[in-house]
């Protein structure tokens, strides 16, 4: 008896010779061996003739000598591929891909072809299923036909075995590029009963072991066993692949060499698996000659037919016996008990019963007791390692946060990289050959992205395939056609502030001629590219950092990345250099590795196993890198010309929306070489770990994983205090012994007083109380539009107390406009007073006024200036006399927007060649003659509108209002000082104006921040919108009753009596109520509002008695948090928000005159008709004599007589018109 692996391929094998056949056979294909082993043959594709040899000892085919050949068979297939023998081997099947067939033939002698074989007039057509066939087989029975065409296995039925002349029926197909890509597949062979499949690739010149769930069908599952064997050395171009009948044994053909290279397994490998549990995987094998295993096609049992002395303890075993009862293959199963490197065995000691033997005699049996088998036992150092850290991570979920399009810039993208800071992306492609640079708006993040500029680089490479940068931004390399080319940057990371090339290049044709990444060590002293030549990735060691340019050399042996398939598509490092990321270019994955060394590929490179399976989105990756967090990591499809984002599962912790400290987020772990308690339940606090540093108030949980390998922890309740000072850097965990099913939890890393680096981040609560919505957009409405004559107005502006508006025309010249209710669009006049401007701008486009009326200023695009002028009235414009310019075009160039803070001290100006907010300092108030300094830091709002057309300051500067006609919408930031852009600025609110103006030009709010008004091209000229301030009126019964409401809002806390009612007196003061109104405070559900209403009538309700603002003092009883004094606006506070009352006049009305309330009834008619086909207007004169009629058919008055007055019943008279 002999200890070897049986159709196995974990312990790997070692090639014995070969049979050179090269005499015979010029173009050697397929290959098959009688049952027996003493026939082997082989194809000759040249001449389409079977060759036979004799192997004096069975499967040796070192002991081959030539037979002979059939006779010629290519007048049915002349490429012949494969051959497959019947049962009794007294038919042939041969497939080959000229016609796709399979044709039968019948031998004169079993087993020998060179006796004569005769065509059957019987083929099978797999053309629809199987184009292209290189192998074939059958199963033992005959009952199942597989083909092989790359990459799949065609699976037939059959009716009678191994009849294919009918009842053939296709079941379906196998893709094992599923399971191991980028491979082509060339042969194929069962094994282990119909368990185990075998496939022999030319890509990597490997055999690939797989597991079958059903014997012999391959639609079953199939799994990929991880085992392969490398026969390089031997052979280069595979085309046969055929195990012995006991599996200890392998052969491969092949046309390099013209051999049937022979190859023995070795001893099996009983291996722990990667969980590290004590589980193990692996087989061993036995072969027996001159007697038999008893059980053939059975089993034999531990304890009864043989015993393993040194089995590691919790292991069990059995032995499948092939169906002949020469060989067995030992299985192992359970869990080991101790499980440390320490437990290993270097060979398993059997002692075989005689009971295991047809012969009954073990002792008879060579290596049948006591026998070291070679068979070994190993297992993996147990180091339980909790990991919060997820960063660069693969193995743990992550989302598609969408993608940027970037087409309109490069139709071919091909690598992409950001700034150290995320603020920047750049992309470099084929087609403009040039690097792209976008703006972010906010870090890391590309779903809101603007393009800056570009930068060629054709004149270096005219195929760039990546980019990447030193780690100061100062350095740009641009990777191509075998050549990597370095630049210089004047400003960090800008391309657009100037670039140079640095001259040389470095050339990497030598190891791959076709480069698609590239990516530097942190330290830049190490270089490594990937392409799709080698498929696989080179290192290179640099003298100076980051400097290609000279003292550059190859560094150790590629490493092949051949999950990656054949192309892969760029390559990353997580920033400790330990994990490589390796995109596979037409599969839409990306692979992850393990480096033993950080930054080092010669020190080992592992495939961790992992892959992010990213063909859902799309299958052809040309691109990648990480975000410097190692939280989002992001791709380049070639197919759209898109940059794609995926965020990993974030760990941490941040304050809700609601500011009260509750908190929301989670911190996902993974568990190594150990298992959580309660898989699939949870862990409880104080009882499996505890955190020392949890803010008081919070209570935390873990969900376990339901493999036990991990958990995610979670926090309910509300933190006591929850400042930002309450914040939590790194929260520090220990786990109990509790935990752990075998570990203590001394003994696992970052088990025990472990600081996670996972923060709980709490927001300052700036408590604050706001009346009412006005300035704000959130309940915005329509009110009202209007117009002007002409067309093409460029803005507006009101005088101070809103009774006049002032617009700037097309023809250069600021009209006047008189409006009857003060801020009220609804009744305005042209007065007829204006003033060109066109002398200093012919292309106005934005007015202001001083605050006193007294200056007024233009800005337009003509002269890229402010223009002032001094007034001699205020708001006088026909007084306007031209005082200075102040020129700006150093900042923007299509100046459209002009502003300024109330005091005079700031101006602003926004246009659409920066897209940005420009802010200078003026030395005197309002006076741009006097001295004007530009502040720097413009503020960006191109993300959200590129043709910004106006900006607009409200609510004491501290809102900052934006319109443009790219988004048509009004946008709204909130400043944290007041009027200072160059402070922190955040997007609050929007709103659409387009269902009324699709061309908006100018942008203003009331300033009691009740109104907003838009001005622009299209629609209605002007539009003025409610903004739901609040309030109150008197009724329509002038009787004291009032109508309105105003809602307050809380911020950073909650009111009291959610779903209720505050108390007056007790829970809050009004101090100005009109007597006789009672008000009711209403507590929204959720206790974030409250909505004031006036019940009953007020005593005192002329206009005298108007209240311009509520005042409100609320106690501490009012809110959530126990205390009104941390709360802004809370305590004697205007709320701004008035009641109005309407004069009452008492009179006592005679009659009906003048008056509809009785109706009217019809009387009498006149048709002028024949005068003028289109009326419009009517009068009559004093004494109703004459009656005056204006039509617009002859644009006339007409003048009539009447012969009774006020009577067109009547004689009636024309007298003339005018």
């Amino acid at each position: 008896m002999t200890y070897k692996n049986s159709f196995d391929l974990s312990g790997g094998a070692t090639y014995d010779d070969a049979l050179y056949i090269g005499s015979q056979v010029a173009s050697p294909n397929g290959l098959i061996f009688s049952p027996d082993g003493t026939k082997v043959y082989t194809l000759n594709v040249s001449s389409d003739v079977v060759h036979q040899y004799s192997l004096s000892t069975a499967f040796d085919v070192t002991s081959g000598t030539y037979d002979g050949a059939s006779s010629s068979i290519s007048s049915e297939e002349d490429n012949a591929q494969a051959m497959a023998f019947n049962g009794d081997g007294t038919k042939m099947f041969v497939i080959g891909n000229a016609n796709d067939d399979v044709f039968s033939y019948s031998l004169t002698s079993a087993y020998d072809v060179t006796s004569g074989i005769t065509y059957d007039n019987v083929s099978f057509d797999v053309t629809s299923q199987a184009p292209t066939p290189v192998d074939m087989h059958f199963s033992p029975d005959g009952m199942k036909m597989f083909i092989l065409s790359h990459p799949s296995i065609h699976q037939y039925s059959l009716t009678s075995a191994y009849t294919i002349s009918s009842g053939v029926t296709y079941d379906g197909a196998f893709n094992a590029s599923t399971l191991v890509s980028g491979e082509t597949f060339v042969d194929m062979s069962f094994g282990l009963d119909g368990k185990k499949l075998f496939l022999a690739g030319t890509t990597s010149d490997d055999i690939f072991q797989f597991s079958v769930s059903s014997a012999y069908d391959v639609l079953s599952t199939l799994s990929y066993d991880e085992y392969k064997f490398d026969f390089t050395s031997e052979e280069l171009t595979p085309t046969g692949m055929r195990f012995n009948n006991d599996g200890s044994r392998f052969y491969v053909l092949g046309t390099t060499y013209d051999q049937i290279r022979q190859y023995d397994l070795n001893s099996g490998v009983i291996a722990e698996t990667s969980e590290n549990d004590g589980n193990v995987a692996g087989a061993g094998g036995f072969q027996i000659t001159g007697d038999q295993f008893v059980n053939g096609g059975s089993t034999l049992t531990q304890d009864v037919h043989y015993s393993i002395s040194n089995l590691p303890a919790g292991l069990s075993t059995s032995i499948t016996v092939g169906e002949s009862g020469n060989y067995g293959v030992l299985n192992v199963s359970g869990t080991a008990t101790s499980h440390q490197e320490a437990d290993d065995i270097a060979s398993l000691t059997f002692t075989f019963t005689s009971s295991a033997f047809v012969g009954e005699d073990a002792g008879a049996v060579t290596n049948a007791v006591a026998a070291s088998s070679g068979i070994s036992v190993d297992f993996d150092e147990n180091n339980p390692t909790i990991s919060y850290d997820l960063t660069y991570d693969l193995s743990t979920d992550f989302t598609n946060q969408g993608y940027h399009s970037v087409s309109t810039q490069e139709s071919t993208p091909q690598g992409v990289s950001f700034s150290n800071d995320g603020y920047t992306m750049f992309v470099v492609g084929a087609t403009s050959r040039a690097v792209q640079q976008y703006s972010c708006k906010n870090p890391f993040d590309i779903s809101n992205v603007i393009h800056i500029g570009s930068f060629s680089v054709i004149t270096e490479e005219t195929q760039p395939t990546d980019l990447t940068f030193n780690d100061d931004g100062t350095k740009m390399f641009v990777i191509g056609y075998a050549k990597v080319n370095q630049y210089s940057l004047t400003t960090p990371f800008d391309i657009t502030a100037g670039v140079s090339s640095d001259g040389s290049s470095f050339a990497v044709g030598g190891q791959e001629s076709q480069p698609t990444g590239l990516a530097f060590s942190e330290d830049g002293l190490t270089m490594f590219i990937v392409g799709q030549n080698g498929d696989e990735v080179n290192q290179y060691a640099l003298t100076d950092a980051y400097d290609i340019t000279s003292g550059v050399s190859v560094d150790g042996s590629p490493v092949s990345v051949p999950e990656a398939g054949l192309y892969p598509g760029g390559l990353d490092f997580s920033a400790d250099g330990t994990k490589m990321f390796v995109a596979a270019g037409t599969k839409g994955e990306v692979y992850m590795y393990d480096l033993a060394s950080a930054f080092d590929i010669n020190s080992g490179v592992t495939y961790s196993g992992v892959m992010a399976d990213l063909s859902a989105d799309y299958t052809h990756i040309v691109g990648i890198t990480w975000a410097n967090d190692g939280k989002s990591f992001y791709t380049v499809e070639y197919s759209y010309d898109r940059v794609h984002q995926y965020d990993l599962t974030s760990s941490g912790f941040i304050e809700t929306t609601g500011n009260q400290g509750e908190v929301e987020g989670q911190m996902p772990f993974t568990l190594v070489d150990d298992y959580f308690e309660n898989a699939g339940g949870s862990l409880v606090e104080t009882t499996h770990f505890t955190i020392s540093n949890k803010p008081a108030g919070l209570t935390a949980s873990i969900a376990v994983d339901a493999d036990g390998r991990g958990g995610v922890l979670t926090f309910t309740g509300s933190a006591s205090s929850h400042q930002n000072s309450n914040s939590v850097s790194s929260m520090n965990v220990t786990f109990t012994d509790a935990a752990f099913v075998n570990s203590a939890a001394a003994d696992v890393a970052g088990g025990v007083s472990a600081s996670t680096d996972v923060a709980i981040d709490f927001d300052d609560n700036n408590k604050a109380i706001k009346y009412g919505y006005a300035f704000e957009l959130l309940n915005a409405s329509f009110n009202k539009g209007g117009g002007f004559s002409g067309s093409n107005h460029k803005d507006f502006a009101f005088n101070d107390d809103g009774s006049k508006m002032y617009v700037l025309w097309s023809d250069s010249r600021v009209y006047e406009l008189v409006l009857g209710v003060s801020y009220d669009i609804g009744s305005m006049t042209l007065t007829g007073n204006n003033i060109s401007v066109s002398s200093e701008e012919t292309a106005p486009t934005d007015i202001a006024f001083s605050a006193d009326g007294m200056k007024m200023f233009i800005v337009g695009v003509n002269y890229d200036s402010v223009v002032q002028y001094s007034m001699t009235s205020a708001y006088d414009v026909t007084s306007a006399t031209h005082d200075g310019s102040y020129f700006i075009g150093n900042e923007e160039t299509t100046p459209y927007s002009l502003s300024f803070n109330s005091s005079g001290t700031k101006m602003y100006v926004t246009g659409w060649d920066s897209d940005k907010v420009h802010q200078y300092t003026l030395t005197a108030p309002f006076s741009i003659t006097s001295g004007v300094t530009n502040d720097g830091d413009p503020f960006n709002i191109k993300f959200e509108d590129d043709y910004a057309t106006d900006i607009a300051f409200g609510n004491s500067g501290y809102y900052l209002y934006m319109i443009g006609k790219g988004s048509d919408q009004v946008h709204l930031y909130e400043l944290e000082t007041a009027y200072d852009i160059t402070s922190l600025i955040s997007l609050e609110q929007t709103f659409d104006v387009s269902a009324q103006q699709t061309e908006p030009r100018g942008v203003q709010v009331s300033p009691d921040g009740s109104s907003l008004y838009v001005f622009g091209t299209s629609g209605s000229e002007i539009v003025q919108y409610d903004l739901s301030a609040g309030g109150f009126v008197e009724s329509a019964d002038n009787d004291g009753s009032v109508d309105g409401e105003l809602i307050i809002r809380a911020l950073d806390e909650t009111f009291t009596n959610a779903g209720s009612t505050l108390t007056s007196s007790t829970d809050y003061d009004l101090g100005n109520i009109p007597i006789g109104l009672t008000p009711v405070l209403t507590v929204s559900a959720d206790g974030t509002t409250a909505t004031l209403t006036l019940i009953g009538n007020a005593s005192d309700h002329q206009s005298v008695d108007d209240v311009s603002s509520i005042g409100f003092d609320f106690a501490a009883s009012a809110f959530s948090g126990g205390t009104d004094a941390d709360v802004a606006n809370a305590n004697k506070a205007e709320s701004g928000i008035g009641v109005y009352f309407e004069d009452n006049f008492s009179f006592i009305s005679y009659g009906y005159a003048y008056s509809l309330e009785n109706g009217a009834e019809f009387s009498t008619y006149f048709n002028p008709s024949d005068d003028d086909t289109n009326i419009q207007g009517l009068a009559f004169n004093d004494d109703g004599s004459k009656m005056y009629v204006v039509g617009n058919t002859g644009n006339a008055i007409l003048q009539y007589t009447l012969g009774s007055p006020y009577e067109i019943g009547g004689a009636i008279t024309l007298e003339g018109s005018f």
